[in-house]
């Protein structure tokens, strides 16, 4: 059964939940029957119980979000409300949002990874339905890209990382059809011309796992997390007409971390700040105090892509379900070809 639209998607759906189930299933301590249950905690918790209460089955799917947050959109203020009502008034269920990453005001989405939890299956398991149905209701500005059927289990804040990007315009003036979405940062007067070799210079001492406490934004919940962050990968790219990407890969950010980043290396690149100044502020967890920290405005910041850990991303399943099922198909066209 396809986990996308098509006939006897419902059946599919519950089927792959069954399949799910069959390692969880628990007999009760009392009469034998089979719980169901959410995870061993969840089993364990059925057993003490006993068979009159039993846990519901909840349904999970995924999300994958684009928006554009030039109206000033946050996903926890208002972006998490506006896509959550509409789902709640199309599955006729209370639906909560969790997302894989809280972008800030202003900054933009094109692989946003969100969940909801349901206790039936969204329109009978039609999610291709379930998607033109949810943008049709959206403003325009805010769209449901893709969605998928996801274990009940699913946790979309434990993920392989996040890659962003961020948008830059070096030009000595700036284009009006892309100041939505970059950051125009000319020449200064009497500095040479952007280089991204002394830019990238200054990315590459931000590789590797360190306390990135110093490029988070000063908030009391800050202090209590862990600073330290993976980059896998900070690339400063060249895409030519004055144009230039910042492209950074971690296994986790602190708040306002890449937009700082961001502003730092710029100013590198700019000509303002020696690159050797990055690697210093990371060794002293601190900046010096002659020296300002500047944050990259949020309209040039994307949020690219979350990444799925190993053998999890729901998307690439309902693929897979979908040439099986063709396969399934075309062997059945095959054989019935040649019994004739």
């Amino acid at each position: 059964c396809l986990l996308t639209a098509g006939p006897g998607c419902a059946s599919g759906w519950r089927d792959l939940q069954c399949s799910r189930q069959r390692g969880r299933q628990v007999c009760s301590a009392t009469s034998g029957s089979v719980v169901r249950s959410e995870g061993a905690a969840g089993q364990r918790a059925a057993c003490a119980r006993g068979s009159d209460e039993l846990p519901r089955m909840r349904f999970a799917t995924a999300l994958l979000v684009a928006y554009d947050g030039s109206r000033g959109w946050a996903w926890d203020s208002t972006i998490r409300t506006a896509l959550a009502d509409v789902l709640t008034r199309i599955v006729r269920e209370p639906v909560t949002l969790e997302a894989a990453s809280r972008t800030d005001a202003g900054v933009h989405a094109r692989g946003q990874l969100a969940c909801f939890f349901t206790e039936k299956p969204p329109l009978g398991g039609n999610l291709q339905l379930l998607r033109y149905r949810v943008n049709q209701m959206l403003p325009d500005d805010l769209v449901l890209r893709k969605v998928a059927a996801a274990p009940s289990d699913y946790d979309v804040r434990t993920n392989g990382g996040k890659i962003y990007r961020y948008h830059l315009d070096t030009n000595s003036v700036a284009d009006p059809l892309s100041r939505r979405t970059e950051w125009h940062y000319p020449a200064r007067h009497g500095k040479p011309p952007f280089s991204v070799e002394l830019a990238q210079q200054a990315a590459s001492l931000a590789l590797g796992r360190q306390s990135f406490l110093p490029f988070a934004n000063a908030q009391a919940a800050e202090t209590k997390r862990d600073p330290l962050c993976e980059i896998r990968r900070l690339d400063v790219l060249h895409l030519g007409e004055g144009r230039v990407r910042i492209e950074v890969e971690g296994d986790r950010f602190m708040y306002r971390m890449v937009r700082n980043l961001a502003g730092l290396i710029t100013r590198v690149g700019a000509g303002e700040l020696e690159p050797d100044l990055l690697g210093q502020i990371l060794s002293e967890t601190a900046w010096p105090s002659d020296i300002v920290k500047l944050t990259a405005p949020p309209h040039g910041l994307i949020l690219h892509r979350v990444l799925h850990c190993q053998g999890t991303d729901p998307f690439l399943a309902a693929v897979a379900a979908v040439k099986a099922a063709r396969d399934l198909e075309a062997a059945a066209a095959a054989y019935a070809l040649g019994r004739e």
